[in-house]
C-alpha cells in the first residue's frame, strides 16, 4: 500500500483536544510487536518507595521531561493496583502518561501498561476513559490489530466508577478512533457502526453545539458509506449543522450514486486539496477504486469475453492497471474470470461458484452467533429498563397526562346526540 492509500497522516499531537481530533490516523499496520518495558523492577520500587497511591500518582507529574522515569513510575503504580474499581489518581496518571508519550512520539511504550490496567479493571463491554487512551496509542503506533480484542466487543454500558473522569470527549474519541482503525483494516461495516455511535453522542456543551470530532467522524462516515453502498446517506440523530459543514462530502456521495466513475474521479480531483487537508484523500481514492471495480463487475454480467484494450478505453485507464485490478478481483473472489495474456482477452466464467462452501458456512455461522449474542444483550437491556423504577414512573406519568388531556378535550365538545342548553 503506497502513501496515497493511507487514510491519514501519522503526525503526533501534544495533547488531547476537547473538541478536535488528533491526526494520528494510519491505513497500514506496522509489523512491529509491542516491546517489553526495559525498566528494572527494583528501580520501579525505589522510585515510589514509602509513598501512598495518591503520592505515587502525583510523582508521575513531577518527573518533568524524563520519559523513562514517567514510564517506570506509571508501571510501578499499575503493578500496585490489583483490584477494580481503579482509584481515580491511577486513571489520572494513565491519562498523563498517554499525553506525555504522544508528545514525545513514543506511543508504543505505553501500550502494555494500559493493557495491564484494563485487564485489572476488566469488563471490556463497559466503556471507560482508559479505552480511548489505549485505542489512541495503538493507532498512533500503527498497531491496528492490537486493540481489536476490545473494539470487537460491543459497548453495553458506560463506567460510573471513575469519579467524573469519564466525559463526552472520551466517548467521542473511543468511537472515532475505533472507526478509523476499522477503516484502515477495510472492515467498513464495523467502521460505519463506530462512526454512527460517535455521531449519536449528544453534545453537553451548549456553547459549542458542533464537536470537531463529530464533524470529522461524519466526513469519514460519508466516504465509508460510498465504499459499502450506492444508496443515499441515511438520516442520523445528529446536529443539523454537521451535514452543512460536510457539504462537499455529501456532494461527492451524490456523484457516487450516479455510478459514473469518471465523473466521480473528476469531482475527486477538484476536492483533492480539501481532502488532503482533512487527511481523507486515501479513503476517497479507495471509494474511487470501489466504483471502478463495480464497473468491471457490471461487464461480467454483460459480456462473455472482452479485450483488455477495450476495457481500458471504457474505464480510461492503462491496460496494465486494468489487468492488475482484474487479477486482484479474481483473487478476492469479486469476479470469476480468466485472463489470456497472449490474446489480451478477459474471459468471464458466469455461474461458477467463487466461494468455498466451508468458508461460506463458517461465515454464516459467525453471523448467526453474533446476531444471537446481540439479541441476548438487547433482551437483557430491555428487561432492565422495563423493570426500572424511573422508567415505570415515566410511563405512569405519561398515561396520567394522556388521560387528563383526553378528559379536557372531551369536555370542550357536546356529547353526540345531545344539545347544549344555555342557562336562562
Amino acid at each position: 500500500m503506497d502513501e496515497d492509500d493511507t487514510i491519514a497522516s501519522t503526525e503526533s499531537t501534544n495533547q488531547h483536544p476537547a473538541n478536535s481530533v488528533v491526526t494520528n490516523h494510519v491505513a497500514e499496520e506496522s509489523t512491529a510487536a509491542t516491546p517489553m518495558e526495559t525498566s528494572d523492577s527494583n528501580k520501579e520500587e525505589a522510585l515510589t518507595n514509602g509513598l501512598d497511591i495518591k503520592e505515587k500518582c502525583q510523582y508521575v507529574r513531577n518527573c518533568g521531561d524524563n520519559m523513562e522515569e514517567v514510564i517506570n513510575t506509571t508501571r510501578a503504580i499499575v503493578n500496585s493496583v490489583k483490584t477494580s474499581p481503579l482509584p481515580p489518581p491511577v486513571i489520572e496518571a494513565a491519562h498523563y502518561m498517554t499525553s506525555f508519550l504522544l508528545q514525545k512520539q513514543q506511543p508504543i511504550k505505553g501500550i502494555s501498561i494500559l493493557e495491564d490496567l484494563l485487564a485489572v479493571r476488566g469488563a471490556d463491554t463497559v466503556l471507560s476513559s482508559l479505552h480511548a487512551d489505549y485505542v489512541l496509542l495503538c493507532l498512533a503506533a500503527k498497531m491496528l490489530s492490537l486493540p481489536l480484542r476490545i473494539l470487537d466487543e460491543d459497548i453495553t454500558a458506560v463506567a460510573d466508577d471513575e469519579d467524573g473522569l469519564l466525559d463526552v470527549e472520551h466517548v467521542l474519541q473511543y468511537f472515532y478512533y475505533g472507526g478509523v482503525i476499522y477503516s484502515a483494516l477495510r472492515k467498513y461495516h464495523r467502521a460505519l457502526h463506530f462512526f454512527e455511535m460517535c455521531l449519536s453522542v449528544p453534545s453537553q456543551v451548549p456553547s459549542t453545539p458542533i464537536s470537531a470530532i463529530q464533524v470529522e467522524a461524519y466526513q469519514k462516515f460519508v466516504l465509508v458509506w460510498i465504499l459499502t453502498s450506492n444508496g443515499s446517506i441515511p438520516r442520523l440523530p445528529i446536529n443539523l449543522n454537521i451535514p452543512y459543514v460536510a457539504r462537499p462530502y455529501l456532494n461527492l456521495a451524490q456523484t457516487a450514486r450516479e455510478d459514473d466513475s469518471e465523473k466521480f474521479a473528476s469531482s475527486l480531483a477538484q476536492l483533492t486539496p480539501l481532502l488532503e487537508k482533512h487527511n481523507n484523500l486515501g479513503l476517497a481514492k479507495q471509494a474511487l477504486e470501489c466504483l471502478r471495480r463495480k464497473d468491471i463487475t457490471k461487464l461480467e454480467n454483460t459480456y462473455i469475453s472482452i479485450k483488455l484494450e477495450t476495457l481500458a478505453k471504457y474505464l480510461t485507464l492503462p491496460v496494465l492497471d486494468i489487468e492488475r485490478r482484474i487479477f486482484d478481483m479474481i483473487i478476492t473472489g469479486e469476479i470469476s474470470a480468466k485472463i489470456c495474456k497472449k490474446e489480451g482477452i478477459v474471459w468471464f466464467n458466469k455461474g461458477s461458484d467463487v466461494l468455498d462452501d466451508d468458508e461460506a458456512i463458517n461465515s454464516l455461522t459467525d453471523c448467526l452467533q453474533s446476531c444471537i449474542a446481540t439479541y441476548g444483550k438487547l433482551k437483557n437491556l430491555n428487561d432492565e429498563i422495563s423493570l426500572s423504577r424511573q422508567f415505570i414512573g415515566k410511563v405512569c406519568e405519561s398515561e396520567e397526562r394522556s388521560k387528563k388531556e383526553a378528559a379536557v378535550a372531551s369536555s370542550s365538545f357536546p356529547v353526540k346526540g345531545k344539545k347544549v342548553h344555555e342557562t336562562m
